[in-house]
């Protein structure tokens, strides 16, 4: 767990949430057995119940603006939480093996342990939004002048004795999925980060080639093998991405497509909302999706950058003082890596800045005709 430690905290919440299984049940079927049946339990009670009641709430007020983007809020942030609950189910031991492979990288200048303390900050930090959000879903309420439940709940009322039950239970409901929403995302920019760190070290490892003159007669076999190395560990590089850009393609996917408009609908409900609580949450909530966001498009675009930087430092390194056969594995490397290397969610669009800046730009539209639409 040396690079990996960064996601002790979110397996540990992903365990508890009943969507990652810990490794140490994996040779003992009864543990395997009883987490399945757990796994079960826990999901239809804080998932599917959620999304029942949203559902049916976001049907019955079709046709009143503000109580459809109120009602569709919540129902359009669990529902790619579902497909991320999918694919790290079904997709975890092609994770596992992501993550032991980031393990067996031998790190000389430090890179990925830096990159993986870089992750565990910014994970605090989002991790600290998610948490404060989610808290003041469950408290605004209270600052209605007619104390409702964080989310519909039918056939309801203030006076029925079930009110505060189900008011601890939506309130739970709310914490523990923001929790796992934000180990989720965090699991996969994380692994991001980490790919784009592993392209850092390839870049220095082709940087250090033919600078000792002293093997210039030598040991120009010694460049041969390194370049070679390096050119290994390049494809390996590639396979990973790709490997990453699978795994997490629909659920990625899934969550742009949602998060534009979530974007869109939050800022709405800010513009329109007379109780300053609600507003100071949604406020944060658009925090938390630009930050969701954000994470996604920063790893991609690193995972961009850095591959293009792999010629570069090539092409930079003293090769001129290297065997013509050392020379020759060189240009192959630099050829192959004139093709960048990108997440591709879906085989539609690249994770770059480029594309969140589009996202923003989408949302501010359908904002500008939503609220024309609400002031007519």
């Amino acid at each position: 767990m040396k690079y990996v430690g960064c996601f002790r905290i979110h397996f540990t919440i992903l365990g508890i949430a009943g969507i990652w299984m810990p490794r140490s049940f994996e040779n003992n079927v009864r543990l395997k057995f009883y987490y399945s049946v757990y796994r079960i339990f826990f999901l239809t009670l804080f998932l599917v119940g959620i999304i029942y009641t949203q559902f049916r709430f976001f049907i019955l007020v079709i046709g009143d603006i503000e109580k459809t983007v109120d009602s569709s809020v919540l129902f359009f942030t669990i529902l790619p939480h579902i497909i991320k609950i999918y694919t790290l189910i079904s997709c975890r031991e092609r994770i596992i093996r992501l993550l032991d492979i980031i393990e067996r990288i031998p790190d000389k200048n430090n890179i990925l342990q830096m990159f993986s303390k870089n992750v565990a900050l910014i994970s605090s930090a989002y991790f600290c939004t998610c948490i404060g959000t989610a808290i003041l879903w469950c408290v605004y309420p209270f600052m209605k002048p007619v104390l409702t439940l964080p989310f519909y709940y039918p056939y309801i009322s203030q006076e029925s004795f079930l009110f505060p039950v189900l008011y601890v239970y939506q309130t739970f409901g709310i914490i523990i999925n923001a929790l796992t929403i934000a180990s989720e995302d965090f699991l996969a920019g994380g692994l991001m980060a980490l790919a784009a760190a592993q392209l850092e070290l390839l870049c220095c490892d082709l940087s250090t080639i033919g600078e000792n003159k002293e093997n210039i007669n030598g040991n120009v076999d010694q460049y041969y093998e390194k370049i070679v190395t390096c050119i290994k560990f390049h494809v390996k590089i590639i396979s990973f991405v790709e490997e990453l850009s699978t795994i997490y393609g629909l659920s990625v996917f899934g969550q742009f497509l949602f998060s534009g408009i979530l974007l869109c609908e939050s800022a709405f409900i800010i513009i329109t909302s007379d109780v300053f609580t609600e507003s100071v949450t949604m406020f944060l909530y658009l925090l938390c999706l630009l930050g969701q966001l954000l994470l996604y498009c920063f790893c991609g675009n690193m995972i961009k950058t850095n591959s293009e930087k792999v010629a570069a430092a090539a092409y930079s390194s003293r090769w001129e003082r290297t065997s013509l056969a050392t020379q020759k594995a060189l240009l192959f490397l630099i050829m192959r890596s004139q093709m960048t290397l990108t997440v591709t969610p879906g085989g539609i669009f690249d994770l770059s800045l480029v594309t969140f800046s589009a996202v923003l730009k989408s949302s501010y539209s359908f904002l500008a005709v939503l609220n024309q639409k609400h002031d007519s």
